[in-house]
């Protein structure tokens, strides 16, 4: 998915609130699914999920303006399309 207009300050909080929800819901329907929690290797792929979106949550988060992360990364701001 490409961005259609530059990227702001405001994507990051966006970005990880969406995560914050993300990782609320795999907890809630999934890690505590009563199948899941009877099987330890589903319930370590679960919670594997669930520490790569936290993981990522942190690392967004550790960013406070987008061109910081893009410069981070070595990506160039995207630009609005006609």
């Amino acid at each position: 998915m490409t961005p259609s207009h530059p990227l702001n300050d405001g994507h990051i909080h966006e970005a990880i609130d969406r995560l914050h929800v993300a990782v609320q819901y795999l907890e809630a329907t999934l890690a505590e699914h009563a199948l899941i929690a009877a099987v330890p290797a589903l319930a370590a792929e679960v919670d594997a999920a669930i520490d790569r979106l936290a993981a990522l949550y942190q690392t967004i988060g550790q960013h406070d303006q987008v061109a910081a992360l893009l410069r981070h990364y070595g990506v160039t701001q995207p630009t609005a399309k006609p």
